[in-house]
């Protein structure tokens, strides 16, 4: 049978289970994916539900925020979308570069330093995920509201940059940074 591909859901097995099949292997090469160009991170930023696996909970909030009418669950508005990334080059976070005739977009040794810095702490984790958005466009939507005051919004992100302050600097006694 050429061509046909089965996928196995693995959760159903147990860990020394016996399963019976065939198997084939193909030979060949994979390639790398398409490298960026401008407008794929305007359209990103704009369907960001489809590529960064968030809650449902969300993405719903994301999809109701999102100002283009796209229906898709984006973070940031148009306009906000291209100052974003236009200070992302201004910062040196990213880089244009001509690669087969085509201007692309890369991150810079910086941004990857930066990523990855944040990547090996919980609340740099949380600062890096479309989940925050959805979590302060919550809290902006309860002030709109009335069930959140302006005050709780903004005491909660001095607790949330506090505690990232000190967990980027190591400090686990606890203490607030001065």
């Amino acid at each position: 049978m050429k061509g046909i591909c089965a996928v196995i859901d693995i959760d159903r097995f147990k860990k020394g289970q016996t399963v019976t099949g065939r198997a084939s292997l193909k030979e060949g090469k994979t390639t790398p994916p398409r490298a960026f160009v401008e407008g794929d991170l305007i359209d990103i930023m704009d369907d960001i539900g489809r590529y960064a696996q968030i809650g449902r909970d969300d993405m719903e909030i994301l999809r109701q925020k999102n100002k283009s009418g796209s229906g898709k669950a984006g973070i940031g508005t148009a306009r906000t979308r291209g100052e974003i990334i236009d200070k992302l080059f201004k910062t040196e976070y990213l880089v244009k570069t001509k690669t087969k005739g085509k201007i692309v977009i890369a991150p810079t040794e910086k941004a990857i330093r930066l990523y990855d810095k944040l990547s090996e702490t919980r609340t740099g984790r949380i600062l890096i995920s479309p989940e925050m958005t959805a979590n302060w466009e919550k809290g902006l939507a309860g002030i709109e509201e009335g069930t959140v005051s302006f005050d709780e919004f903004i005491e909660k992100m001095v607790q949330l940059i506090n505690a990232m302050v000190t967990e980027m600097l190591g400090d686990s006694s606890g203490k607030k940074p001065a």
